[in-house]
């Protein structure tokens, strides 16, 4: 490909690679000091007691919600691991390592897109109509994603000493199918925190997922807008790969910074070890469906001391 290119083409090309190999070994950085900060609330997570089976019920979102973090954070440490290692390597076959680098990028975004989904499942009492159009549209984004992993195609240049990613098919597809998906499950937080949850706008919860809404619904705005219309634009590859490596890791740390958040700061409690017991979010849920005719009914329900709430995706458990 080099040898066809003229001397300002390779030139612009050696700008473009030196720009994304910056922004990657950057926002790699960004994740390992993000990762090392959080690491014990990961671990308090992952030792976190079991919960009691009841069937298909809230305790076994609690559990799909607190997996499905952990391993968002796992595949985002292996998009760092990669995105360095490439940077580093001056292996010649760099196939593999440039596939990894894709799939755990994509995988994690997936992942902070379904950490959203659970939240406005809930919310809607797990209507199946709002499950299934979110089911399918993760489903339809999972495999555009497939298709971008084994369909890309890197390989060692040995005029600029590097791997290069030259060939990256459905990447706007991907974005644009995110992109639809991020602004339906927006929708769907908010219409549901307004009409299904009006009753509990009085707690702490509601106005924090109200609040972490708004910023997501800004990150959509100001970062997963404009890359559509870059990608858009843009022929260049490396130039594609350069305006993603923002979004493959801003996305997913805004996504386990909102769970973190809900799992410390709502109860009241800001260890992860869930121990603190919170009488009002103890009735946030019920209160939510039940609106603000019964808040005295749910309210006395909850005082029992034999019974203890624990927020893992706005999971219940009653022990």
């Amino acid at each position: 490909m080099v040898d066809s290119m003229s001397p300002p083409q390779i030139q612009e090309s050696l700008h473009q690679l030196t720009a994304f190999e910056t922004s990657l070994l950057v926002f790699c950085g960004i994740y390992f000091l993000e990762y090392i900060l959080h690491l014990r609330f990961d671990w308090s997570l992952f030792k976190g007691p079991g919960a009691p089976r009841h069937g298909l019920s809230r305790v076994d979102v609690a559990l799909v919600t607190r997996w499905t973090y952990l391993i968002d954070r796992l595949l985002l440490l292996a998009f760092s691991v990669a995105g360095v290692t490439l940077m580093i390597s001056d292996q010649r076959d760099c196939q593999a390592l440039a596939q990894l680098l894709g799939f755990a990028g994509l995988s994690s975004l997936v992942c902070g897109w379904i950490l959203l989904s659970i939240r406005v499942c809930v919310i809607w009492n797990w209507d199946k109509r709002v499950a299934v159009l979110l089911i399918l549209m993760i489903l339809a984004s999972i495999a555009l994603a497939i298709r971008c992993v084994v369909e890309l195609s890197a390989a060692y240049n040995h005029v600029f000493h590097a791997c290069i990613i030259d060939r990256v098919p459905g990447l706007l597809t991907l974005t644009v199918s995110l992109l639809a998906g991020e602004s339906v499950v927006l929708l769907g937080l908010f219409v549901g925190l307004q009409s299904k949850w009006r009753g509990a706008r009085q707690f702490r919860m509601w106005n924090v997922l109200w609040t972490q809404g708004l910023l997501h619904f800004a990150f959509c705005l100001a970062m997963r807008i404009p890359l559509v219309v870059l990608l858009a634009r843009t022929t260049s590859p490396i130039a594609e790969l350069i305006v993603l490596t923002p979004t493959f890791v801003m996305g997913p740390i805004g996504a386990m910074h909102m769970f973190r958040y809900l799992q410390t700061s709502v109860r009241g409690d800001r260890s992860p070890q869930f121990g603190t017991r919170d009488l009002p979010m103890r009735a946030n849920i019920q209160l939510a469906r039940q609106g603000e005719a019964g808040s005295k009914q749910a309210l006395t329900r909850h005082v029992d001391a034999n019974e203890e709430v624990r927020l893992s995706g706005f999971a219940v458990c009653r022990q």
